[in-house]
């Protein structure tokens, strides 16, 4: 099925690129969970073409699992129980580490907040400003990879975005952040 509404999407834009001329480089594919999984496969299936930039936000399932050059993969995880722990994407977005969001005290409701999120960050003034994690870190969940994650904190409540007044901690390994030079990574520790 994902396949499938895959290929359909990339016979669509085709349609638009021969009728109405339009740029494979001007498509930006947006898709939430499942949706998600049907931008990857068409991003996959679009070949010679390449769009954009696919953001996937809270993806489920195995569709990003392979970091390819092909397209821009850019996810946003609010919530690891759903989606996936590791970084999956170009540029990974964790928002309050990746755990149970905010107020949300039922069960869906970090997964759907992903999408609150991506357009609050499209409109929002203030931004929101994330802190570069490059280590392992079994609180947070995180893992080194060739793809940056960021991790941001949110309020509570709409509008979530804090700007740069509040960010997490930075995350450092000494080894990744510092590889040439082992007295400082042998310090730090």
């Amino acid at each position: 099925m994902v396949e499938d509404l895959g290929r359909l999407l990339v016979d669509f834009t085709n349609f638009l690129h021969l009728r109405t001329g339009l740029n494979y480089n001007d498509v930006y594919l947006i898709g939430h969970s499942l949706g998600a999984q049907i931008a990857g496969s068409a991003g996959k299936q679009a070949f010679p073409h390449r769009f954009n930039t696919i953001y996937a936000l809270d993806p489920a399932g195995p569709k990003f699992r392979d970091l390819s050059d092909e397209y821009r993969v850019d996810p946003l995880m609010p919530t690891i129980s759903l989606g996936f722990e590791e970084p999956v994407g170009h540029a990974t977005f964790y928002p309050n580490y990746g755990r149970d969001q905010k107020k949300c005290y039922f069960y869906g409701c970090s997964h759907r907040r992903a999408y609150h999120y991506f357009a609050e960050s499209i409109t929002s003034k203030l931004g929101f400003w994330g802190t570069l994690c490059r280590r392992q870190a079994d609180d947070v969940g995180l893992y080194p990879s060739r793809a940056q994650s960021l991790l941001w904190v949110t309020a509570a409540r709409p509008p979530y975005a804090l700007g740069r007044s509040i960010q997490p901690e930075r995350l450092v390994t000494p080894a990744i952040d510092f590889p040439d030079n082992d007295d400082i990574a042998a310090k730090s520790l």
